[in-house]
């Protein structure tokens, strides 16, 4: 009779534990990196687009400058356009700013009464024609140094709503933006920090608010240098690459995002901004920690049950050998005869 033997199990046992590993692994891994999928904004049609829609320019005082506004009706339809002209306050830590009617504004920044529309645009723009707006920027003698703002705001009706008698205002701003006579550059970086001090893997997010100090706007634009528990560099993110300005006496915030495939271990986060004409740096740093816990968890749990059966498998091959060993002693021993 054919007997199978203690350790021939265990043996079969070891031989398909990596397929139930890997196997393990896969779901565990799987189910634990998929992602949502973000949908894509879709834009509509707004009707009219300008260009440029943003003016820089550096300005002394008593001195004009001539400007153009280029806009198109890019709808089917023909577009009664009107044009006002506004101061603005930034609102918020991402860029949205409050229109202001004229003389509204803040003195010190105000910029609506030094323009002076020279050649208004078509009254009304048939399917996809173009036209312009001509300008003058005139800074006053008796005006204050440091950044002055202001829009040209273009409205247009795309026809009445259906059922009602009321029609849908939109509106499209050029925004100008004036440094005056001697500028003062000055900020800080108030805020710098990944969103969370743990990731289970990367993406991580960083935020960055910067505020400005001077009496005129700057573009802080610079990097973050990440490194590993060893110092060896594995990564840049860039922060500010569009040169969005931070306005005088106000804070932005800017975000930033390292998307690499895998991370594992404490990291340093090391900021740098340059801004202003003179280039000045403000410097800043942060830690976080990416521990894969689901990785983790799914190796030392496939571990432990591979140590378990492991040693399992030892005993009872040990069993196995003291039972033979045993059956052996005890087998009676064979008299020899002499014929």
């Amino acid at each position: 009779m054919k007997t199978t033997l203690p350790y021939k199990g265990a043996k079969k046992f070891f031989t398909r534990l990596p397929k139930f590993l890997f196997l393990f692994l896969f779901l565990l891994l799987g189910f634990g990196g998929l992602n949502k999928a973000s949908a894509q904004p879709s834009l509509g049609d707004q009707g009219l687009t300008i260009s440029p829609f943003l003016l820089e320019r550096k300005m002394e005082k008593g001195q004009s400058t001539d400007e153009i506004i280029d806009i198109t009706n890019t709808s089917g339809n023909s577009l009664p356009v009107n044009i006002t002209i506004n101061d603005f306050l930034p609102v918020g830590e991402d860029g949205q700013q409050v229109f202001l009617d004229p003389g509204k504004g803040d003195p010190h920044y105000s910029l609506s009464s030094w323009i002076n529309v020279t050649s208004s645009p078509k009254p009304v723009l048939s399917p996809h024609e173009k036209t312009s707006i001509h300008f003058t920027i005139t800074a006053p003698q008796d005006a204050e140094d440091g950044g002055h703002y202001g829009a040209i705001l273009f409205s247009f009706q795309p026809g009445q709503l259906s059922g009602t008698a009321v029609a849908v205002q939109q509106k499209l701003g050029a925004i100008i933006l004036v440094k005056l006579g001697k500028a003062n550059e000055a900020g800080q970086i108030t805020e710098f920090s990944a969103e969370h001090s743990f990731y289970n893997y990367p993406p991580v997010n960083f935020v960055t608010r910067f505020k400005n100090l001077g009496n005129v706007h700057v573009a802080p634009r610079g990097g973050i240098t990440i490194t590993n528990m060893f110092g060896r560099k594995v990564a840049t993110v860039n922060v500010n690459e569009n040169a969005n300005n931070v306005l005088a006496n106000s804070e932005r915030q800017f975000k930033s995002m390292w998307a690499d495939s895998f991370g594992f271990g404490p990291y340093t986060a090391s900021l740098k901004l340059v801004y202003g004409d003179s280039g000045q740096v403000e410097t800043a740093s942060t830690t976080f920690w990416v521990i894969p816990w689901k990785l983790t968890l799914g190796v030392a749990l496939a571990l432990f049950i591979f140590i378990m059966f492991f040693l399992g498998g030892i005993r009872r091959y040990n069993r196995w050998l003291l039972n033979k060993a045993y059956a052996s002693s005890s087998r009676p021993k064979k008299r020899i005869t002499r014929k």
